[in-house]
């Protein structure tokens, strides 16, 4: 579940057609997701806020009964809010950077949030402007690795997988001041 339709999907008539769900639909395909039969992707809005700005408390809740009855009707096994505003009309929690990959409970099932694929394409820049393509690569990485995440609850491999991400994880504790200027160095 996105945030609202752009402007390419305001003109297509269709859902994540844009630059993020070119880069949604390839992570999905990475992470063995066919769209066409799996994955159900809608919006908290269904139409697209004026100059594309973020939507306005009236709006999502004009459209609530609606997205409502679209999740009854598709009774998803998982529900995955993509980004900040479908995070807090799922669950009325806010900062999906600090509960991305998390499982949680809603009115709506489970619910396991992501982060929003825009994001690897725009905010990787305003992390560190000179890496963009790095922090993209990193961000996109994350979203995988939830993605992963999701299927491995949904296949009820869920401890399995979260065993193995765990032994892939290359950190080093120090509390030395020394090893930290190393690190930074690298």
């Amino acid at each position: 579940m996105g945030e609202a339709p752009g402007e390419t999907e305001e003109k297509v008539g269709e859902v994540f057609r844009g630059k993020s769900g070119k880069l949604l639909s390839a992570m999905l395909e990475e992470t063995g997701y066919s769209e066409d039969d799996e994955v159900f992707i809608c919006n908290t809005l269904l139409c697209r806020p004026p100059d594309n700005r973020d939507p306005k408390s009236p709006e999502l809740k004009c459209c609530r009964s609606n997205i409502e009855a679209i999740i009854s009707a598709v009774s998803p096994e998982v529900v995955v809010p993509l980004g900040n505003f479908a995070l807090k009309w799922l669950t009325k929690r806010t900062g999906v950077m600090t509960w991305h990959g998390s499982k949680m409970q809603s009115d709506y099932g489970t619910v396991i949030p992501a982060i929003h694929p825009a994001f690897a394409l725009r905010q990787g820049a305003r992390i560190h402007p000179r890496n963009k393509e790095e922090q993209q690569e990193g961000i996109r990485g994350f979203i995988v690795t939830d993605l992963e995440y999701i299927r491995s609850v949904i296949e009820g491999t869920e401890e399995e997988f979260e065993t193995t991400v765990a032994k892939n994880f290359n950190y080093r504790l120090t509390l030395e001041i020394e090893d930290l200027e190393e690190l930074f160095q690298e």
